[in-house]
């Protein structure tokens, strides 16, 4: 099987992202009261991703479209970041971030991460 490689200097893509499936369990009362909780028992989530460099946000949030979920959250989705590789910085990160919808206008952070995308050796 044959490679190839370039630098990400080189690379004229925007940054893409690929959120797949969100696994385990979890109890709304955790992080809301319960008068907030919206009547659906199912849970309304989404998901964020944001790039910083240096501590610095790079782009603004983008968010995965709405799915009616019933008991397995699963978006098979692509997020297009409105940066290109060659532009980002070596100290980029990606901030991932799970939102639930609790109420009218109230999403609560349920959860998330924060990946850098290069490695420390340059």
């Amino acid at each position: 099987m044959d490679f190839s490689y370039c630098l990400s200097k080189d690379v004229q893509l925007p940054v893409s992202i690929r959120i797949a499936t969100l696994e385990g369990s979890y109890d709304r009362k955790q992080w809301t009261n319960e008068r907030d909780i919206s009547e659906s028992s199912n849970s309304d989530f989404y998901v964020t991703v944001q790039l910083y460099g240096d501590n610095k946000p790079l782009t603004v949030p983008v968010r995965t479209s709405y799915k009616a979920f019933t008991n397995h959250y699963s978006w098979n989705e692509w997020l297009t970041l409105p940066i290109k590789y060659c532009d980002l910085p070596s100290s980029a990160q990606c901030a991932i971030t799970v939102w639930d919808i609790v109420g009218p206008r109230k999403p609560v952070s349920v959860g998330g991460t924060t990946l850098e995308l290069f490695g420390k050796h340059l």
